[in-house]
C-alpha cells in the first residue's frame, strides 16, 4: 500500500479550472491597473506643464520626461501581467514559453523603472541642493540614490522565469513519457 495519495486526472483538471477562473479575474484587475498610471500621467501633464518657469525649464523637462517614462513602464508591467494571466485563463499552461518570455519582460521593465527612478531622484536632488533649498540638508557631495527595491524585484522575476523554464522542461518530459 502506498503512503502517498495519488492525484487523479479529474483532480488536476479541477485545480486547473480553478486556476483559469482566478487568472481571468486577476487579468481584468491588472488590465484596469494598467490604465491608472496613464490617467495619472495625463493629470500630471495638465497640472505641471503650465507651471514651468524659464529658469528651471531644462531640469523640469528632464524630470517630467523621466516621470513619463516611469508611468509608461509601470503601465507596461501591469499590461504584461494581464497578458500572462490572460493566457492562463484561456487554457495555456502557466509553464508555456510565452509566459517565460513575459516574466523576463517584467523583470527587464522593473530594471528600467529603477533606472528611471534613479534619474528622477538625482535630477530632483540636483535641483534642490543649493543656497535656497528648503527642507534639504546641504551636502558637499550629494549622494546618488539607487532604487534597490526595484532591482531586487527584478531579480526575483528573473528567478521566477528560471523556475518556470525548468517547469516547462519538466512538463515537456512528462508529456513525452505519457
Amino acid at each position: 500500500m502506498s503512503t502517498q495519495a495519488e492525484i487523479t486526472s479529474e483532480q488536476v483538471s479541477a485545480k486547473f479550472a480553478q486556476l483559469q477562473r482566478g487568472s481571468k479575474y486577476a487579468a481584468v484587475v491588472f488590465t484596469v491597473l494598467a490604465a491608472v498610471p496613464i490617467v495619472g500621467l495625463i493629470g500630471a501633464l495638465i497640472i505641471i506643464c503650465p507651471q514651468f518657469e524659464d529658469g528651471s525649464l531644462a531640469s523640469m523637462a528632464s524630470m517630467l520626461a523621466s516621470v513619463c517614462a516611469q508611468m509608461i513602464i509601470l503601465s507596461a508591467i501591469f499590461a504584461t501581467c494581464a497578458n500572462m494571466l490572460g493566457c492562463i485563463a484561456k487554457g495555456q499552461s502557466p509553464f508555456c514559453r510565452k509566459n517565460i518570455c513575459l516574466l523576463n519582460m517584467i523583470a527587464a521593465l522593473f530594471l528600467a523603472y529603477s533606472f528611471c527612478d534613479t534619474i528622477t531622484n538625482n535630477i530632483w536632488l540636483a535641483e534642490q541642493v543649493g543656497d535656497t533649498a528648503v527642507g534639504i540638508v546641504h551636502q558637499d557631495s550629494p549622494s546618488m540614490g539607487i532604487n534597490v527595491t526595484m532591482i531586487a524585484i527584478s531579480i526575483i522575476f528573473f528567478c521566477f522565469s528560471a523556475i518556470f523554464k525548468y517547469g516547462s522542461l519538466l512538463q515537456e518530459v512528462s508529456d513525452d513519457t505519457i
